[in-house]
């Protein structure tokens, strides 16, 4: 991996090589050893830029730079420190920070399978799997990056059981059922939802492994289990947050379409609401000559209307005809007037609320509501 000359750029205080060299290294672990992990993907508001900014500081307020000079280390080992140290505790960090839930879960389904009775490895079989794993593990120089490609299984399968095709496995497992979230809540501040129990999550394993009948790595058996799981993991970004970025184009912004109303549409829905009022009083002028003008008669009309349109309590007809004293059969022919009424005033769909509304305060007005 190593070609810089990490010394004399040290040396030099060659500030933007360190950097340019820095984002290089990030660039190579981010996409050699997260972008196939579905539990292990930063998130893509997180470019290589921010991470690089964020890993220079880090060692600049630790003091790594002059550490790396004041102890002779050579340019290789300097390289294999920030690779295999600075820049994975970086990258978990971030995986911990934005994909709580996900993090949690890898770990409890890497924990099952090493330390659950019905599975066990087969690090025996697959000639190429085993010097992929052993190959790993040297270019890593730590076991935690080996354990990731161990090869699981159930325990009832015989040592020689073959390796299938790891780029089938999702096809393979769409008719194992996706599992409910269990929100009860864990923890000592009781604000972790369990998501999954540990019996239901080795159950979910091992369907797993039944669906695609082989042996597969602990990386893969992630990605599939998660896949199963309702995971919540939410990551908040500004909407003016950068989404473009890379070495060519620094930036382009994210353009938001404008939800609200141009003055024009202001206007026009302005006129089309005081058309709306203006209707609304013309329509009770319109009431009061279908029961020729008689002032009783028309109070019961708006009483019935209001009870029967825009009471919250929604009462029956039978209820209205109780409250007001009379019998159904007046309640029904009150009724008919208003709708037939109602059906001549020919509104647009836009001006329907605000003659609803128009209506509504008028009836308030006439029958008194506020004393009923």
């Amino acid at each position: 991996m190593g070609h810089a000359d990490w010394r004399q750029i040290l040396l030099n205080q060659d500030v933007q090589k360190l950097w340019s060299e820095l984002y290089r290294l990030v660039s190579i672990v981010r996409a050699s050893r997260f972008a196939r992990n579905d539990s292990s993907s930063i998130c893509q508001s997180e470019t290589n830029y921010d991470l690089t900014q964020e890993l220079f500081l880090r060692l600049f307020e630790k003091g790594r730079f002059q550490y790396y000079i004041d102890v002779d280390l050579s340019n290789d080992e300097i390289e294999h420190e920030i690779v295999h140290i600075e820049i994975l505790n970086l990258l978990v960090n971030h995986l911990r920070k934005h994909y709580p839930e996900s993090y949690r879960l890898a770990r409890r389904i890497s924990t099952l399978l090493q330390e659950s009775k019905r599975f066990r490895t087969f690090d025996n079989i697959g000639a190429g799997q085993g010097r992929r794993s052993a190959r790993t593990s040297k270019n890593s120089a730590t076991s935690r990056q080996a354990k990731l490609f161990r090869l699981y299984g159930l325990r009832e399968w015989p040592p020689t059981k073959p390796v299938g095709d790891s780029g089938m496995f999702r096809e393979l497992i769409a008719s194992v059922p996706f599992r409910n979230r269990d929100t009860r809540c864990v923890g000592c501040a009781r604000d972790s939802q369990i998501i999954i129990s540990n019996d239901e999550l080795e159950k979910l394993l091992i369907e797993i492994f039944q669906a695609i009948d082989s042996p597969a790595d602990v990386r893969t058996m992630r990605s599939l289990a998660l896949y199963k799981i309702p995971v919540q993991d939410f990551a908040l970004t500004s909407v003016e947050a950068e989404f473009s970025y890379d070495q060519e184009n620094r930036g382009q912004a994210r353009e938001i379409a404008d939800a609200r109303k141009s003055p024009e549409e202001i206007a026009i829905n302005h006129e089309l609401d005081q058309q709306a009022r203006e209707r609304a009083n013309a329509f009770i002028c319109d009431l009061r000559k279908t029961v020729r003008d008689k002032p009783k008669r028309l109070l019961r009309m708006l009483q019935i209307a209001w009870h029967c349109y825009f009471d919250p309590e929604a009462p029956s007809q039978l209820q209205i005809a109780e409250m007001l004293g009379i019998s159904d059969t007046v309640v029904s022919d009150y009724r008919k007037m208003f709708e037939c009424e109602a059906r001549k005033v020919g509104l647009a769909i836009e001006q329907g609320a605000a003659f609803n509304e128009a209506v509504r305060k008028i009836l308030e007005e006439k029958i008194g509501h506020s004393q009923l």
